[in-house]
């Protein structure tokens, strides 16, 4: 199997390459998370039992609207029943929007301990009974104390965060449609639109998706051109892939010419593992080879002659070396270590559409 060095684990889906319309607000997965915690700080904070029930009541009420993109007005009718704790689904809407939508199972057990508390009884079976301006001011509130904008707390962003992060893990329209409780799927123009480039990336992507998985090479590296220098006998090519790894290669004239390439062209490289050499990083015997990555080493597999290396950069790629076992012995090198994956330029094959 290939170990594709796109970032995306060498499948394709429009999900991943798509616009959200600047008229939308919304948070991203990471911003998200930063905004839970400071309901969760916001809880700690207190110094007395009836307060930090109330600040749970606001946390668990943002966690449901995070989880399930309702209406602010679905949830705030939420009682007790509706929560199905047995299924991890919350029941929402009413009539034609009635629904029942899942939610994690840790949001679930987190939700029977509070429910189980003898605080809620007071709120009979109504938890979520706030007014809609109050819980505004403490969700604007809570969002300032994450770092980002009053405005960013506003259940609408919630609701509208919620919508493109199932959208971009490559939920279906018509589900994402059905969990919000849309009739229609016009709601869903402005969170996921295709500009021209984007149709561009998809279709490239593609493309080269179904070229590299033709290449029995360990490491493959899927991109664009970004730049040619040529002599008359040989080319260099610089090219540059979606997570911004660089990689250069060395051709000839002749061959530039017969592929067709030039600035901007999709293309291919592949490196098989036994041009790929490895040392801890830090040493300088990589220093002649054009092309050094920085990687942690996720496995080593021996025999009493060869040794194959597998390593992850930062970004998710993955890259093989195959070197003597002597090599790995006398470098010390072992699972977790930081290395440096390297290797020279003609080495480097391309391949184009």
């Amino acid at each position: 199997m290939n170990n594709y060095c796109d970032g995306k684990g060498g499948r394709i889906s429009p999900s991943d390459v798509f616009s959200v319309s600047t008229n939308v607000s919304y948070l991203d997965s990471a911003r998200l998370e930063v905004l839970e915690q400071s309901f969760r700080d916001w809880i700690g904070a207190s110094r007395r039992v009836d307060t930090s029930f109330s600040r749970a009541r606001m946390l668990y009420l943002f966690m449901l609207l995070r989880y399930t993109g309702a209406r602010l007005g679905e949830v705030l009718s939420v009682s007790d029943e509706d929560i199905l704790i047995a299924d991890s689904k919350v029941r929402l809407g009413a009539g034609e929007c009635l629904r029942r939508v899942p939610i994690p199972a840790a949001l679930c057990s987190e939700l029977a301990l509070f429910l189980d508390s003898p605080a809620r009884v007071a709120f009979k079976g109504k938890i979520f009974d706030f007014d809609q301006g109050h819980i505004r001011r403490y969700f604007y509130d809570r969002a300032q104390g994450a770092g980002l904008a009053r405005e960013m707390g506003a259940p609408r962003v919630i609701r509208n965060s919620r919508a493109v992060e199932m959208l971009r893990s490559g939920v279906p329209l018509t589900v994402v449609s059905e969990v919000m409780g849309q009739a229609s799927l016009d709601f869903a123009h402005d969170f996921q639109c295709f500009t021209e480039s984007d149709v561009s990336s998809i279709v490239k992507r593609l493309a080269l998706d179904g070229m590299s998985r033709k290449t029995s090479a360990r490491n493959t590296f899927i991109g664009h051109v970004t730049q040619v220098d040529q002599d008359g006998l040989m080319a260099a090519v610089s090219l540059e892939t979606e997570t911004g790894i660089g990689v250069h290669s060395l051709i000839t004239v002749e061959s530039l010419n017969s592929l067709g390439i030039e600035e901007g062209s999709p293309v291919v490289a592949t490196v098989k593992a036994p041009q790929v050499g490895v040392c801890p990083a830090g040493e300088s015997t990589f220093s002649s080879a054009r092309n050094c990555f920085r990687a942690k080493v996720a496995r080593v597999q021996k025999t009493a002659v060869m040794a194959e290396v597998s390593g992850r950069m930062d970004g998710g790629a993955v890259l093989c070396a195959l070197v003597s076992a002597d090599t790995v012995e006398e470098a010390g090198v072992a699972q977790g270590d930081s290395v440096v994956f390297f290797f020279k330029s003609l080495s480097v094959v391309l391949n184009t559409l």
